[in-house]
């Protein structure tokens, strides 16, 4: 039987969600353990069978090759404090928050039996879709990380002329230079160095040549 707790054994994009879910946590003051990863199918029945057939509690209403765990889609974690692992239900609301906020399902906000430890992303598949063979892309992406790239876009595209929110479509005060550098401006543009429009814009390094070369032939 195999129940892994090695998140090696994820999905890459839930390896990578595990390892940012434990960042965000830590930023709260939370330590997390990842108790949890992937599952055979063998061990899911075992599980199943707790509480049922076997001894203890019921944990899962999931048998072997219908949970998640066993298509690599899902973890398990708990707090990292010796003895305390499963009683803060605080912990495990912050983590639920946060992971729904990344774009994941928390099992806390499961109806038939709430796991407030499971964490998992399907990536708009179901546990019908892997047991039909399918699974998540390699390239596929939670909310979070694709958040953070069009965020990524977004202040680059503030950084480059011509584009919406550079500094040519900002205030007024974005479009006439810094006190400190109004002579130096003004000497540019009756030198014919600049056309004198976007003083704060970003420049290009066929820009900057062009202003160099503008101002040595000035000086010849």
């Amino acid at each position: 039987m195999i129940d892994s707790r090695d998140v090696n054994e994820l999905h890459p994009c839930l390896r990578r969600g595990a390892a940012e879910l434990i960042r965000r946590m830590a930023a709260k003051g939370y330590d997390v353990l990842i108790t949890s990863t992937y599952r055979d199918i063998e061990k899911q029945n075992a599980l199943y069978a707790q509480g049922r057939t076997a001894p203890g509690a019921i944990v899962t209403n999931a048998k072997g090759g219908y949970s998640n765990h066993n298509f690599r889609a899902a973890f398990d974690i708990c707090k990292n404090v010796k003895g305390g692992e499963w009683a803060d239900t605080a912990f495990f609301k912050a983590a639920g928050a946060i992971w729904e906020e990344m774009g994941g399902v928390w099992g806390g906000r499961f109806t038939n039996l709430a796991d407030m430890p499971h964490f998992e992303f399907l990536g708009g598949l179901t546990t019908a879709d892997f047991r039909a063979g399918k699974s998540l892309a390699n390239n596929i992406k939670m909310k979070w990380e694709a958040d953070k790239v069009e965020n990524n876009v977004v202040e680059q595209d503030k950084k480059t002329p011509g584009k919406e929110g550079a500094f040519s479509a900002g205030s007024s005060a974005e479009k006439t230079p810094s006190d400190w550098a109004k002579e130096a401006w003004e000497w540019a543009i009756a030198n014919k160095i600049t056309d004198g429009t976007e003083p704060r814009g970003a420049v290009t390094r066929e820009m900057a040549v062009t202003m160099l070369y503008r101002a040595l032939k000035t000086n010849t």
